[in-house]
């Protein structure tokens, strides 16, 4: 049968790149016809996105992209300032990790903004940081009921 292995399981085209769009069905477990026995859950629910490497330079901006979990810099010495704002549309569960090959001295966090009752609202960020150490990462994952990210790491 097109498009599925010999055991039955689908096959990915070749070529196929991963967007972050994409929806996995999850078997809830759930027995004797309790409802929902499955549902559709997104790769970044399941902790999986792409990486963003960045070089930047002093003074950076950088808006990290909607499927992205792991935002790297590399920049080639200290910076002094920068901004990261964070994705918008996030997905309960979402995770997103920044790190630096280097010091960023005064670092700010931007909320994203998502959609809350149809209407583009900024989110929150619990626990900001105020910079990043060198080869140190810092953590948060999004909570859609309130529109928050909050600090794991």
């Amino acid at each position: 049968m097109p498009g599925f292995s010999t055991d039955g399981m689908p096959t990915v085209p070749v070529g196929y790149t991963f967007t972050g769009a994409e929806l996995v069905a999850v078997d809830t477990g759930l027995g004797q016809g309790i409802n929902p026995a499955t549902f559709a859950c997104s790769l970044a629910q399941l902790g999986f996105g792409s990486m963003q490497t960045v070089v930047p330079l002093t003074g950076f901006s950088i808006t990290v992209t909607a499927p992205t979990n792991i935002l790297q810099l590399t920049p080639a010495g200290t910076l002094a300032t920068g901004t990261i704002v964070f994705p918008s549309n996030a997905v309960n569960g979402q995770t997103l990790r920044i790190m630096s090959t280097q010091i960023v001295t005064a670092l700010t966090l931007t909320p994203g903004q998502n959609p809350v009752g149809g209407v583009m609202t900024n989110q929150t960020i619990n626990s900001s940081a105020s910079a990043l150490a060198a080869n140190t990462a810092l953590e948060w994952q999004y909570q859609a009921s309130n529109n928050t990210w909050y600090r794991i790491q």
